[in-house]
């Protein structure tokens, strides 16, 4: 913690004698006393839902899918997609919300358990898996450590019951784009009528 002053000069001879060819001085300082250097790093939950989205939620399209005509001898399927993304160190849960599908007091039944579509039955089921029966949907992609809840991670394996997980990450992570496949079968003497539903998916970091 002192200042220091040099003086150099340089001579012709070579033990400092005799009259000096050049001079100068340098000076310096030390300081015991340390800067202290900080930054703030903001928690942050990206999370997007629509018919279609893109990895890292930059642009969404759709917010309306339609079964078409519904028939007791096939399945009708759709799919959704979502991602989300945080720096929370516990990560993220996905919750979805809404019932089943409802035509006045006609309702198509949803799967409290996990179960295969069957054609012919009252079903409505979700699952968040690339399926072969039916062929619907895809697995969870991106650079992200999202995953498939239990209950919704079995290919072939749909379920809904409102206010459940879905989908997770355990840590924080970067994006995972999940898609949502959506099943629904009736039987032959399901009620006439326009079905429908309202579901709401939520994404809830705990900073």
């Amino acid at each position: 913690n002192q200042t220091v002053f040099v003086r150099i000069a340089s001579h012709a001879s070579t033990d400092g004698t005799g009259a000096s060819i050049d001079e100068g001085s340098v000076a310096f300082s030390t300081a015991q006393s340390a800067f202290s250097v900080g930054l703030f790093v903001p928690p942050y939950l990206t999370f997007c839902t629509g018919k279609i989205v893109s990895i890292d939620c930059s642009s969404t399209s759709g917010d309306v899918v339609s079964f078409g005509e519904l028939s007791s001898g096939s399945t009708s399927s759709v799919t959704t997609q979502m991602a989300a993304a945080t720096n929370d160190f516990s990560g993220y849960n996905i919750f979805i919300g809404g019932q089943t599908l409802t035509s006045g007091n006609n309702v198509i039944t949803e799967l409290s358990s996990q179960a295969t579509s069957q054609t012919g039955v009252s079903q409505f089921g979700v699952n968040i898996r690339l399926n072969s029966s039916p062929s619907i949907g895809a697995d969870p992609d991106g650079g992200g450590t999202g995953v498939a809840a239990t209950g919704y991670n079995v290919q072939n394996q749909f379920k809904f019951i409102n206010g459940e997980i879905v989908a997770f990450s355990p840590i924080s992570t970067e994006f995972t784009r999940f898609t949502a496949s959506y099943i629904v079968n009736v039987p032959n003497d399901q009620a006439p009528g326009i079905y429908s539903t309202t579901l709401t998916y939520m994404a809830v970091a705990d900073f």
